[in-house]
């Protein structure tokens, strides 16, 4: 499985033993390979036993395929193997004409991760699915953010 194509994970605050951090991480439309009409990417990174807060994505420019013009439909979701939609479920991330500029793209939902559960190895991954193979996709930026915490005693 791919990885995502730009990924920083930075401490955004500490109080006592818990520190949060922050997981940025880019998709676009070069990243996705597969010839199917869905791919999962990794997003690499996180530390062992971490407690996953929340997650959010944000459309930088739709998915479409161009010229083609075949495909229809795209969504993301970002979770992992075990639950692909648990912090962001099915984003619409397609349409027929591109964003004029970052400032209007459209927030997805964004997720609370259920119960606080401590995730001893967390493998979260973007699940794009569409309706044409994804590797023909000839546009799109996706934008993602994770946010967690872990316990750092000192």
């Amino acid at each position: 499985m791919a990885d995502v194509g730009r990924v920083e994970h930075r401490k955004i605050g500490q109080q006592g033993d818990i520190v949060h951090y922050v997981c940025e991480f880019t998709v676009t439309h070069a990243d996705l390979t597969a010839a199917a009409t869905s791919e999962a990417l990794d997003v690499p990174g996180f530390p062992a036993n971490i407690y996953p807060l929340r997650g959010r994505e944000l459309i930088g420019e739709y998915f479409t395929d161009g010229v083609a013009a075949i495909a229809t439909t795209c969504t993301a979701e970002l979770g992992d193997a075990g639950n692909p939609d648990g912090l962001v479920a099915s984003l619409d991330v397609f349409s027929t004409t591109a964003l004029a500029s970052w400032d209007v793209a459209t927030d997805g939902a964004e997720a609370e991760y259920g119960t606080l559960a401590l995730e001893a190895s967390y493998a979260p991954q973007v699940l794009i699915t569409s309706d044409v193979n994804v590797d023909t996709l000839d546009q799109g930026i996706l934008h993602g953010k994770i946010y967690y915490k872990t316990y750092e005693v000192s």
